[in-house]
């Protein structure tokens, strides 16, 4: 009886050695499986020369820069890896480097690629060429080093650039009765036919397609051929398939196929075509993420998630099951506007993958776990400032020492139906001679936060009044040491105070007096319609003690500007000490609607007589148990410490008790529970 062995290796592909043949086709998930790249994630050479399935340096050159990997945004029309996967980046090296390779160890057997042909397809976009002719891609006889045989070469001409076919670079034959664009995806597909196997007279044929047409047969006649007769040196067999990075040439690599039938690599996404997901708008919206809801699709086997910021995919989810209908998205950052996307997923040979869903869009919502997190404030957890100046979501001087750092406190400010009630750290500011300003860095982009509506809503306690009339209290920045834009100015009246909206100078103030020592619900609301860094235009909106559950009432102090300085953009919250002021301000969150800061209900106030019967059970050290025995719908379980920091966070089942594994030490917790119609907050005690 003939005896198979069979290899598992850890990326994707099983190879059999059985004759020693490699199992065909060779896809973008055994080129890109974390096994096969760097384990920092970002560069595709893994260092490790002698591994099959993995990338390895092949010739360092005068670069000492890997190729750089990222998820893949490349896509042709039709092409069975769109969007899959990752991509391969090769920069553009300076002049007087040399090419560095980079070579993916396809088998170790001398024996196994001998003959052919052999296809090797894969998306190209190339954004800039030097006009010198230069291997782009070719296959190897070695794991790395070795012999470069059937190459693809590529050349700048006017209006863009050409590709070549060779075997070992003489004869090389240009396709050139089409200019290709610099910026524009291509299908390529590279075939090289070996006719004579030999390390030192060998013969074959290379040869080159331009977008070929996916799911026909292989064209008669490719775009460029190149074929040598004998004397070919290192053309015994192949082992590696390898990337060349070049002087003057920046290009993008994704969706590599390998195969010893054209089928396989200019495979058609399938058909026919699965009906584009309908997708809803986000839920569990918080500060790190959101869930995504979409109507499941008939004969589906998955559905991709793509999440965008600004243009660029930062998050890929796939979630499987036909029937599937929400994916969690996790790990984004707070306050920055997302977009993304649904796919349904076929199975290839029956079904192709649908066309993606309607963009949709959703900016993340700051609350208190984020202004107060341990990394957030200082180390001794008592001061605000951290010291750090350009880190995002810390709080940093701004401007002079004067005075101390505000002090921050666990005895939290409460406020009716209020979701942050009693939960987390105040900010305690401390009468100081002259102002100290603490700004809270959302981010360093300047791109990140700019025309746009944003809300910030907070607890205020004011208990003595500042010494001057008029002096601003809290406000957004549009630098870690910049100009205060959107502001809540304070002034004295009498036996109490009253609270203005500004934007510069001038203010528009709250019709009624407050009163000291009493905590109340601010929201100011700040809306840039011009942003610039000389002419902006804006709106400041003050609201105070709006009635949580309602829709957005009119505000009660607003003031326009136009002609503004420093309103290019939104960078940061900062908070002034000023002298004779003695306050406390808790429970901060920031979003970009008003349901984010102020429609939650509080554990004290529950919108929905359901949510009222969610019982949370510290069983043991190791099991609680949640019943949502009276819910329908998602449930999303977040589990805080008191200093805000997230220790857990799970999508339960609705209408039963679900058992959680918690891993918790004895202590006091914050526990969240969100549903699609409300939010519930209660402390845990594990003893």
């Amino acid at each position: 009886m003939r005896k198979f062995t069979l290899v598992i290796l850890s990326f994707l592909v099983s190879w059999v050695v059985a004759s020693a043949a490699v199992a065909f086709p060779v896809d973008y998930s055994s080129f890109f499986t974390s096994s096969a790249m760097n384990s920092n994630g970002t560069s595709v050479e893994t260092g490790n020369a002698a591994a099959v399935g993995t990338w390895a340096m092949g010739n360092a050159g005068t670069n000492a820069v890997s190729p750089t990997i990222a998820d893949n945004n490349l896509s042709y029309p039709g092409y069975i890896d769109n969007n899959a996967g990752k991509k391969i980046s090769l920069a553009s090296l300076v002049s007087g480097s040399t090419a560095r390779t980079s070579a993916f160890y396809i088998t170790s057997a001398v024996t196994d690629l001998t003959s052919g042909p052999y296809y090797l397809s894969f998306l190209l976009n190339v954004s800039s060429v030097t006009g010198s002719a230069l291997n782009l891609i070719s296959f190897g006889n070695a794991s790395v080093g070795g012999s470069l045989r059937g190459r693809l070469y590529i050349k700048a001409v006017t209006g863009g650039y050409i590709l070549g076919a060779t075997i070992d670079g003489s004869p090389l034959n240009y396709y050139t009765a089409d200019t290709l664009k610099l910026g524009v995806t291509k299908l390529i597909v590279l075939k090289h036919k070996i006719d004579l196997a030999s390390a030192t007279v060998g013969s074959g044929t290379t040869s080159i397609f331009v977008n070929p047409p996916l799911g026909a047969a292989e064209p008669a006649t490719a775009n460029a051929t190149a074929t040598e007769t004998a004397a070919v040196t290192g053309l015994d067999c192949i082992k590696s398939m390898v990337v060349s990075q070049n002087v003057g040439v920046a290009a993008e690599i994704a969706g590599l196929r390998m195969s010893n039938a054209w089928e396989d690599v200019v495979k058609l996404v399938g058909g026919p075509k699965l009906t584009t997901p309908t997708v809803s708008s986000a839920t569990m919206v918080n500060s790190t993420g959101f869930t995504v809801n979409w109507t499941p699709v008939q004969n589906a086997l998955s559905y991709d998630i793509k999440v965008y910021q600004n243009g660029s995919m930062v998050k890929t989810l796939n979630v499987s099951g036909q029937s599937s209908s929400t994916g969690i998205v996790t790990s984004l950052q707070n306050i920055l506007a997302y977009t993304y996307t649904v796919t349904a997923v076929g199975n290839v040979t029956n079904f192709s993958n649908s066309d993606a869903s309607l963009l949709q869009t959703v900016i993340l919502p700051l609350n208190y776990t984020t202004f107060f997190a341990p990394s957030a404030v200082g180390s001794g957890e008592t001061a605000l400032e951290t010291g750090n100046t350009s880190v995002a979501n810390t709080w940093t001087l701004a401007g002079t020492a004067n005075g101390t750092n505000p002090a921050i406190s666990s005895s939290d400010l409460s406020y009716s139906n209020y979701i942050d009630n009693n939960i987390g750290k105040k900010i305690v500011l401390s009468d100081i001679t002259a102002q100290r300003t603490s700004l809270f860095y959302l981010t360093s982009s300047s791109s990140d936060l700019t025309v746009g509506t944003y809300y910030l809503s907070f607890l205020l306690k004011i208990i003595t009044p500042p010494t001057a009339s008029g002096v601003t209290l809290i406000s957004f920045a549009n630098s870690n040491t910049g100009g205060q834009r959107g502001r809540l100015n304070i002034m004295p009246i009498g036996a109490g105070y009253q609270l203005a909206a500004s934007l510069t100078g001038s203010s528009t103030y709250y019709p009624s007096t407050l009163a000291f020592g009493t905590t109340y619900l601010v929201v100011v609301k700040h809306e840039i319609t011009v942003a610039s860094a000389t002419a902006g235009e804006a709106t400041t909106s003050l609201f105070v003690n709006p009635i949580i559950g309602n829709s957005e009432p009119d505000a009660s102090a607003t003031k326009t500007e136009s002609g503004i300085t420093s309103l290019d953009c939104i960078k940061g919250i900062a908070i002034n000490q000023q002298s004779g002021l003695n306050a406390e301000i808790a429970g901060l969150r920031i979003g970009s609607n008003w349901d984010n800061v102020v429609t939650l209900a509080g554990a004290n106030a529950l919108s929905t007589p359901e949510m009222k019967k969610l019982t949370v059970a510290v069983v043991s050290a190791n099991e609680w148990r949640v019943n949502l025995n009276a819910i329908s719908g998602q449930c999303l379980l977040s589990v805080y410490n008191p200093q805000g920091q997230v220790l857990l966070q799970k999508n339960l089942e609705s209408e039963k008790t679900n058992s959680l594994n918690v891993s918790l030490p004895k202590g006091l917790y914050i526990v969240l529970l969100q549903s699609e119609k409300d939010k519930y907050t209660t402390k845990v005690i594990s003893k």
